[in-house]
């Protein structure tokens, strides 16, 4: 990646960070997952107004006829995905477990991330032992989470995982930082 999409990669992970931290008391992760499952019905909704209403002509102006396995596929695909989709919408609290994993396994693979690319990632640069700290705590963190009990830390799930989002987004920005003073002498 170049340093621009590093950076408006980082602003943006940042970003999300700082309003996890904001609103971490709150429903975030219901809200969340009914967002996700909005993304999927949208999308789905379209392609399957697509898939009926599409008429394929070939250079003379002709009707093709569609296959009929790639007009299933597409068609159960998408009903696929609206059915996911309002299952998340209608019942986001089955799914809440599901996410605390998942923001548990993204700080960890953050953190081994942070950690693989400090000390090989930038060769034959060194970096100080001290930015090894905020990814070494990230991948604890998730550690922990995945091995505590899901529905008493939902909010703390939160909290955490918005700390560790900042505290990469910071980290990766004295990468940077660092980076850019070796590229310059």
């Amino acid at each position: 990646m170049n340093l621009r999409s590093n950076i408006v990669v980082n602003l943006l992970i940042l970003a999300v960070g700082i309003l996890l931290i904001v609103f971490c008391n709150g429903n975030v992760l219901s809200t969340l997952i009914i967002i996700i499952g909005i993304a999927f019905i949208i999308p789905c909704l379209a392609n399957i107004i697509m898939i009926l209403t599409r008429k394929e002509k070939d250079k003379e102006g002709n009707n093709i006829n569609r296959s009929k396995a790639s007009f299933a596929s597409g068609l159960i695909a998408s009903l696929g995905g609206i059915g996911l989709g309002a299952w998340m919408v209608i019942s986001p609290e089955s799914l809440m477990g599901i996410m605390v994993y998942l923001f548990a396994a993204m700080l960890v693979i953050a953190g081994l991330y942070n950690i693989i690319m400090l000390a090989f990632g930038h060769r034959p640069m060194k970096f100080p032992l001290w930015m090894y700290i905020l990814p070494s705590l990230m991948t604890i963190a998730g550690i922990i989470i995945l091995c505590t009990d899901i529905k008493s830390i939902e909010s703390t799930v939160v909290l955490i995982t918005g700390i560790a989002m900042v505290a990469f987004a910071i980290n990766r920005f004295l990468e940077l930082g660092k980076i850019g003073d070796e590229h310059t002498r």
